[in-house]
């Protein structure tokens, strides 16, 4: 199953003070997502490739932690950010592969490296 997700975050940033040029930080929130390659609407009567169906709209909570380090001239971080989907993308069509499956959630890991000037 191909999708691709534009995301809409909301997140909240607690950061610890600096101690010798380092900052840990945590990060939650919320997040809306659009699958932009849905396929919800193809006829699989009509077309030969039987596809599962996902919902188009998706919405759930983000939660992580990072560490910032000032260089001399950037500072860079690090992140890693778990984002967990709340409703079942699943659109049961009673075809032969969305029958056996009972509920499809979104879960992703990121891991973000950003350097600022």
């Amino acid at each position: 199953i191909q999708s691709t997700y534009l995301e809409f975050p909301l997140l909240l940033k607690l950061r610890s003070d600096r101690i010798n040029n380092f900052a840990v930080y945590l990060i939650g929130g919320g997040k809306f997502s659009i699958d932009m390659a849905s396929q919800k609407d193809v006829n699989n009567n009509i077309d030969q490739d039987i596809v599962v169906k996902l919902a188009k709209y998706d919405y759930g909570a983000e939660v992580g932690g990072g560490c910032d380090m000032f260089l001399p001239y950037v500072k860079f971080g690090i992140e890693l950010k778990a984002g967990i989907g709340i409703p079942n993308l699943l659109i049961d069509d009673k075809t032969r592969f969305s029958n056996p499956i009972e509920s499809l959630r979104s879960k992703t890991y990121m891991l973000t490296f950003t350097f600022e000037g």
